[in-house]
């Protein structure tokens, strides 16, 4: 489920229109720049996580992972790919997430059997030729909550490994564990002269 309104071009033009008027060059650096101004607000991120919590409680009790994902990249983020290895989609994922909003998603456990909830997302940043690698791995009992976020160059998570391996890195590999509620991640990505940064919320319950 999609919160906020997606900063588009024509927002830039008339922003920052003295400024690009001088460095038309910076017109990707200022789209990116009103990305993270909009989504690092206090108001915005509370709006995102009252909307998962939202999901939670009409989902009711269960083993489930609450996930927001902030988009402040300048571009829109583009769905490659998703599974769930362990449980199911309760409200999916959205298939595009444009600059400025953030993709509200619950992943639920299966209605059957002693399994958590684990899976991934794998996003394109659209015109960089990068990609985000979004695992998770909630277990039904007795261990930790995990994830892991990576930026990569296009096509690494898919064409260059093997979907067991990417569940590998989740469950067994370099991942964080989840303490509470608060969880926020972030992760860069030099690329060019430019740094690109996710940024995200993940609550296993």
């Amino acid at each position: 489920m999609l919160v906020g309104k997606t900063i588009t071009d024509e927002t830039i033009k008339v922003t920052y229109k003295e400024e690009l008027e001088k460095n038309p060059e910076k017109f990707y650096e200022y789209l990116a720049k009103e990305g993270v101004s909009q989504v690092s607000q206090g108001q915005f991120i509370e709006e995102a996580v009252k909307t998962v919590n939202g999901l939670k409680n009409n989902y009711g009790n269960g083993i489930s992972t609450k996930i927001c994902i902030f988009n402040a990249t300048g571009q829109k983020l583009k769905k490659l790919h998703e599974n769930s290895w362990h449980g199911r989609w309760y409200d999916g994922f959205d298939t595009a997430i444009w600059n400025g909003q953030c993709s509200a998603i619950l992943h639920a456990h299966s209605s059957s059997g002693g399994r958590g909830s684990s899976g991934y997302l794998v996003y394109q940043i659209e015109n960089v030729n990068l990609d985000v690698f979004i695992g998770w791995d909630t277990p039904y009992a007795f261990s930790k909550n995990k994830f892991i976020v990576e930026i990569r160059e296009k096509d690494h998570w898919w064409n260059g490994t093997r979907e067991k391996d990417m569940q590998d890195l989740v469950e067994h590999g370099w991942t964080s564990s989840i303490p509470n509620d608060n969880q926020k991640w972030a992760t860069k990505f030099n690329y060019s002269d430019k740094s690109i940064e996710c940024q995200g919320h993940v609550d296993g319950t």
